[in-house]
């Protein structure tokens, strides 16, 4: 397979990854990313900071992520690519 093949993209591999997450939860993994906490998460959001919880808890089940360190890596690759609708 060619080295610029779709398949070889970073991007569209993350794509792949964060595809089963809703909109929110996408959004919410990209701040993540960008290093914002769940307070700030919240605010900007414009919901709780347990709504925030909820949702991290919810990226890590769907996306089957055991521990915190998975979820800052594949926040901060997501980060790197998500445009907001």
């Amino acid at each position: 397979m060619p080295a610029n093949s779709r398949n070889s993209d970073p991007e569209r591999a993350i794509e792949l990854l964060v595809h089963a997450l809703s909109p929110r939860q996408r959004e919410v993994l990209a701040l993540i990313g960008n290093g914002s906490t769940n307070a700030e998460i919240g605010k900007q959001l414009g919901i709780s900071e347990r709504t925030v919880e909820s949702h991290r808890r919810r990226v890590r089940k769907v996306l089957g992520i055991k521990s915190t360190a998975d979820l800052y890596r594949i926040a901060l690759a997501w980060a790197k690519f998500w445009k907001p609708d």
